[in-house]
């Protein structure tokens, strides 16, 4: 027997055993069956609003609740205390799916509803805060009434998983935009913030150019579209001290479609210098190679003004002395590693990259040695890194791909050779269109929450390469706590 069926089976049984031991399964009438259906979405959308009474309505006076691991809690002033205690807490639900598996009729007053959820949460009582994601299974029972109404009778539910999440405020969407950018169609790549005047620069692959936002929150093209010849723009990094802005910039075909470029070469890239002072380009830094394809995605930055950079198709990381005017190659990658995302710890000793493997993991790679090695991961975790960033012993990963780990902070021992503890800053969102990178200010991370790459791609495929940008959302920064 399956897992869920096991469930199933323990579940009905806590909620049977009020019934009469012969009642029969039967079929369910289509008007009280969307009865039930429509009870179960007040009930979802009454958490939402934080409505005690529109929850507690939904019940009988004499109902009863199960919750997972605990003894059942009978009748409405019970039920009351448990869910909404007068003890000064504030839980606030941020989301709440569910999915209903299986619909029964048990005799003709009696409806039994399977369901999966999904439940994102935040508490807070004094000082103490938490925040939850927990997904579960659980049985809902419904009862006719005199009148020839349906009420909630019998709940019970089992927890599945949970994961700890940041808690945010009741005031606060778990998707927090910083910066809105009316460019529908911008198609963001990089995002990249500057120390010294709180400036983040936003790249753009489609319309290749970069903006600069403000803290005031002003956009500005840094650098137009197509200048100094720029092809779709990807990572990005400021170089505070040095006043520079390193820049990826390359075609990757239809996967990342690139404006005016169709009689381009593609997968072509380089890595611009520019001074942040003038926004003149310094230097341009092509990987050319007869009969070869390369796409620079990402790139960091040491103390001394040294750049490397992950290239995706050679499984390269290449280098770029300070006032150098070559590309090195720093390190080869064994077959199946496509590096992604990277940073360097604090000290400047290990670089992380975020590779793109099976299973994707996180390398570290001592620059002395140039050796390559797995950061080792709790079991079971799944990671699939975008843009990654160091941060006070801790990775921060964004996620497009691992579902309810959008943006993750990951904390390492002391050797930098282990994960040992996980804190998921923001879950996935509805509001979340393919989050691609991010950039590090101070105690805040900003990151980008609607890149919409993919649908954009499918969008230029499919209309022959047009797009309606009406259809797209705007770009939208996101930024979490540190």
């Amino acid at each position: 027997m399956g897992f869920k069926s096991i469930l199933t089976c323990l579940t009905l049984a806590l909620l049977y055993q009020s019934l009469p031991a012969q009642m029969p399964l039967s079929p369910v009438a289509p008007e009280d069956e969307a009865a039930a259906r429509r009870i179960i979405e007040q009930y979802r959308t009454a958490w939402l609003r934080g409505d005690e009474a529109g929850v507690l309505s939904l019940f009988e006076e004499r109902g009863r609740i199960q919750p997972s691991g605990m003894c059942p809690f009978d009748s409405l002033h019970n039920i009351r205390s448990f869910w909404f205690p007068t003890d000064g807490s504030i839980t606030t639900i941020h989301q709440f799916d569910i999915d209903i598996q299986e619909v029964l009729g048990y005799g003709k007053d009696m409806i039994f509803l399977s369901l999966t959820n999904r439940l994102y949460w935040s508490y807070q009582l004094g000082d103490t805060k938490m925040g939850k994601l927990q997904y579960g299974y659980a049985q809902t029972a419904f009862r006719r009434q005199p009148d020839g109404g349906w009420k909630i009778w019998r709940q019970a539910w089992t927890d599945l998983k949970s994961v700890n999440i940041a808690p945010i405020a009741a005031s606060e969407p778990p998707f927090k935009v910083a910066f809105e950018i009316p460019e529908n169609d911008l198609v963001p790549e990089g995002l990249a913030f500057d120390a010294t005047t709180s400036d983040l620069f936003l790249s753009s692959t489609w319309k290749r150019k970069i903006l600069k936002i403000s803290p005031d929150s002003r956009a500005t093209e840094f650098a137009k579209t197509g200048q100094d010849g720029l092809l779709g723009v990807i990572g990005m990094k400021v170089d505070a001290e040095r006043r520079l802005l390193w820049v990826c910039t390359g075609t990757a075909g239809e996967g990342m479609p690139v404006q005016g470029l169709s009689g381009e070469k593609n997968w072509k890239s380089a890595i611009f210098k520019y001074d942040l002072k003038t926004g003149k380009c310094l230097r341009q830094f092509w990987l050319e190679e007869p009969d070869k394809s390369f796409f620079f995605n990402d790139l960091t930055i040491d103390k001394t003004g040294r750049v490397y950079a992950t290239e995706m198709l050679g499984r390269r990381l290449y280098s770029i002395a300070p006032e150098g005017k070559t590309l090195e190659v720093f390190l080869q990658l064994p077959e199946g590693h496509a590096p992604n995302g990277i940073d360097l710890d604090d000290g400047g000793r290990y670089l992380f990259v975020a590779l793109y493997t099976n299973p994707r993991s996180f390398g570290r790679i001592d620059l002395q040695t140039q050796k390559l090695e797995f950061v080792s991961l709790p079991p079971g975790e799944e990671v699939g890194a975008d843009g990654l960033y160091f941060y006070k012993n801790s990775l921060i990963a964004v996620q497009p791909s691992v579902k309810d780990r959008a943006v993750t902070q990951y904390f390492l021992n002391e050797s930098h050779s282990k994960i040992v503890g996980t804190r998921v800053l923001l879950p996935d969102d509805p509001a979340l269109a393919q989050p691609s990178t991010g950039a590090v200010a101070g105690g805040r991370f900003y990151f980008i929450g609607t890149s919409q790459l993919q649908a954009f791609a499918k969008m230029w495929r499919d209309g022959g390469g047009k797009v309606d940008a009406s259809q797209l959302q705007p770009v939208k920064i996101g930024v979490v706590g540190l």
